[in-house]
């Protein structure tokens, strides 16, 4: 499953990868409760 793809060209890999790791976490956590609540 993906959930985040980004260019990291002209920035900072360290905040880079923060970003996308908490983007990841908002979208996986919104997938797991959608889930959830249709009883899956």
């Amino acid at each position: 499953m993906l959930l985040v793809a980004g260019n990291k060209a002209g920035t900072s890999e360290k905040r880079f990868y923060k970003q996308l790791i908490t983007k990841a976490d908002k979208r996986f956590d919104s997938h797991l409760q959608e889930l959830k609540d249709k009883g899956e």
